[in-house]
């Protein structure tokens, strides 16, 4: 409700077998995921989003240990998150996502100054705007 109140279309899913097909079929934004879902846990649903296109993703949880942390990253979250957090938190988070997003994203190329990293093709380039 916060996010909606916050101005965000916000769609939800009971399993990650659910959102996976939401995220493919709406092709929202960003993507928060929890950890532990049931039928796909929240690593897998990650990589599986990725796999179809580059989306910026939050894990939010409750399982905080660093395995969990490094698991999540690994697996293409941009950021992880534990609960119980702020509200206020999470907002700043995804509206940092959205700037980033926002400001250097090209496809699959992501751009600072002169500097791009063409993820795609797994290049890095200097010197070109």
């Amino acid at each position: 409700m916060t996010l909606e109140y916050e101005g965000y279309d916000f769609l939800g899913a009971a399993t990650g077998q659910e959102g996976l097909a939401l995220a493919e079929r709406e092709a929202p934004d960003v993507v928060l995921l929890d950890v532990k879902m049931p039928k796909l846990d929240g690593i897998d649903a990650a990589r599986r989003i990725l796999d179809e296109r580059p989306i910026p993703i939050v894990m939010v949880t409750a399982r905080n240990d660093t395995h969990d942390v490094v698991a999540g990253l690994e697996a293409g979250a941009d950021d992880y998150l534990t609960k119980p957090f702020a509200l206020e938190e999470l907002l700043a988070r995804v509206r940092a996502l959205g700037r980033r997003a926002a400001d250097g994203l090209d496809g699959d190329t992501l751009r600072v100054g002169d500097l791009a990293l063409d993820e795609s093709r797994r290049e890095v380039r200097r010197g070109e705007q």
